[in-house]
């Protein structure tokens, strides 16, 4: 085991728990825009991109 194992103390990832999380970003978080899996065959991290909540702004000040 090295030290950035993620299996490490907590143990493997486990899958449907992980797309439970994700749900529930999209269920209570109106910034979410999309989400992902670092592995599509082995996730071990959800990606989650956010909105900026400005609209159709490509910047702010």
């Amino acid at each position: 085991m090295t030290d950035d194992d993620r299996a490490g103390e907590f143990g493997p990832i486990y899958l449907p728990a992980l797309q439970r999380i994700r749900d529930l970003w999209f269920e209570l978080e109106p910034l979410v825009k999309s989400t992902s899996y670092d592995d599509i065959v082995a996730p071990t991290e959800l990606q989650i991109e956010f909105n900026d909540g400005l609209g159709a702004r490509r910047s702010c000040y």
